[in-house]
């Protein structure tokens, strides 16, 4: 009896199917140059951001999913420090940029016992040639200057050129849970926020604060300002009004923040606390 000749197409096409198959699984985890793409895309990221990132016990996925088990993070401009470090770091590479040398890579990373993740890419052109999009969940960050926060959540997005990372443009938004600020002045009780939340909107190096919403059970605040970015963040000028008005009389008092982020001139209805000249 002879073999039905209708069969053999399908036969064929099976043998074709297998065959890419296998040619992918051999070009992805045997010949692909997985070193050379983590040197490129860490040169990307240290030239865009000044960052320096070591990564640690890389494994593979499919079909381009690379993950490292831990990655430390360090400014390669500030002041020799330690470094932040993440655990479980995902990469997920789009691999018809990388033909043309660019980078386009979902990232997934855990970090103060929360997550962050989202898209970050490299266009290889002027102006803005890197983009990053993102959101960060239920981060737990022990204390903020005088503050403590428990929870924090986000979303942001920003384009920049890596001959000036703070001159881009984006936008964040912001929403933190169990605020506590220490009294202003003597007397006053702690401020204690339930919820806060704020937008950003950053554009040429003027970072714009807006809706600045915060409700807790003794009070709410409300505020805005603006942010002038510096190379050294510390020397960024900062200009934010808050008003805090207490639910127990509904008594309202201002906040006035102003001058150079690493030591500002601080007024409580129009009384200041604080100067840069007193730092000196």
């Amino acid at each position: 009896m002879k073999d039905d000749p209708r069969k053999w197409p399908l036969a064929r096409w099976a043998g074709y199917l297998l065959y890419g198959f296998l040619a992918t699984v051999v070009f992805l985890y045997i010949l692909f140059p997985f070193n050379r793409l983590e040197r490129f895309a860490m040169a990307r990221v240290a030239e865009g951001t000044a960052l320096q990132l070591d990564l640690q016990e890389r494994r593979l996925g499919f079909p381009l999913n690379v993950e490292w088990r831990k990655m430390r993070v360090a400014n390669l401009n500030g002041p020799r420090k330690p470094g932040v470090e993440g655990e479980q770091v995902s990469l997920r590479f789009a691999l018809l940029p990388l033909l043309d040398r660019r980078i386009s890579a979902d990232y997934r990373f855990k970090i103060f016992g929360g997550e962050m993740s989202g898209v970050a890419e490299w266009q290889g052109t002027k102006p803005f040639a890197y983009f990053v999009r993102g959101s960060a969940r239920d981060l737990t960050l022990n204390s903020v200057q005088d503050g403590a926060v428990t929870r924090l959540r986000g979303e942001w997005e920003y384009r920049w050129d890596p001959s000036d990372l703070i001159k881009g443009q984006g936008q964040a938004t912001v929403e933190v849970t169990g605020v506590l600020f220490k009294a202003p002045l003597a007397g006053m009780p702690p401020i204690a926020l339930r919820r806060l939340t704020g937008r950003v909107i950053l554009n040429n190096g003027m970072a714009t604060i807006e809706d600045v919403r915060g409700e807790g059970d003794n009070g709410a605040v409300r505020g805005g300002g603006t942010v002038m970015l510096r190379d050294d963040v510390r020397e960024s000028l900062v200009n934010i009004t808050l008003e805090f008005r207490s639910r127990e009389d509904g008594a309202l008092s201002h906040l006035i923040i102003k001058g150079p982020l690493r030591f500002p001139a601080i007024f409580v209805n129009g009384v200041p606390l604080s100067s840069p000249e007193t730092s000196l």
